[in-house]
């Protein structure tokens, strides 16, 4: 059960990158958040949101734009194929920082991912779909491109 609680040691250190405002200070980085899984970064960006715009935490920060802007333009997730709940948010929080993962053959991830990815990208628009099962994966990393 341990593999579940990774993921919150994740969510902890994406969450220094606001409180501290590094995205602020560093606009040019580029941050991948990996081994966590995506469904859980629509709820967070709302709510960093909601901090950061509403409420007294945005006297402690210096951020210039909401933590979803932030997001979108200097972040991209990973999201393992078994997910459910991650394919209903995708288009809402940046159809171009998501993309696909899986960590078999490692014991906690199925061998069946291809399946799993088939149902993970059915309810995306085709183009969506294309961009989380290969094209931002390609953008990122600069391969199979004429720019590599």
């Amino acid at each position: 059960m341990s593999n579940m609680a990774a993921r919150y040691g994740v969510q902890q250190a994406f969450s220094s990158f606001f409180a501290y405002s590094t995205f602020e200070r560093f606009p040019g980085l580029r941050v991948g958040v990996l081994e966590s899984g995506a469904g859980w970064i629509g709820s967070f960006l709302d709510r960093m949101d909601v901090l950061a715009g509403e409420t007294l935490f945005r006297r402690f920060v210096s951020l210039t734009m909401a933590p979803s802007d932030y997001f979108r333009r200097q972040s991209f997730i990973s999201c393992d194929p078994d997910e459910t709940a991650a394919p209903l948010m995708i288009d809402h929080v940046g159809a171009h920082c998501f993309m696909w993962a899986t960590d078999y053959p490692h014991p906690d991830h199925p061998a069946n991912w291809q399946e799993s990815l088939r149902r993970f990208v059915q309810p995306l628009s085709p183009q969506t779909a294309g961009r989380v099962a290969g094209d931002n994966a390609v953008a990122l990393y600069r391969v199979g491109s004429a720019s590599s």
